[in-house]
């Protein structure tokens, strides 16, 4: 199964990954299957998840690193006789290219 022919502007779905990365394993000459393929790409995503609950930075050598940040939450309201309103911070994902990741965007 070919993976889907679709414009540059519709998202590419885990399931296109799959098949993109099982042919090319096969080209190389590995016997994978689509079933074996998203088995590890699902383990491979789920490692990265475990990672991002204990806080972890993960790098990925020329892709880029992944780092949680904290992002701490304040609420200045003009109705508040307190003055600002702390709430409580929230993580997220922040992502930087390598810089051989980001010359080939760019090429």
């Amino acid at each position: 199964m070919t993976p889907r022919k679709l414009p540059n502007h519709l998202p590419l779905l885990k399931e296109d990954i799959v098949t993109m990365i099982t042919e090319r394993l096969n080209e190389k000459g590995y016997n994978f299957t689509r079933k074996t393929t998203r088995d590890f790409l699902n383990t491979f995503l789920k490692v990265l998840e475990e990672c991002f609950k204990e806080g972890r930075t993960v790098k990925l050598r020329e892709f880029g690193i992944f780092r949680i940040s904290l992002l701490s939450r304040e609420i200045n309201s003009p109705f508040s006789k307190q003055g600002a309103v702390e709430l409580k911070g929230y993580k997220t994902i922040r992502f930087k290219a390598s810089r051989k990741l980001l010359k080939k965007l760019n090429e």
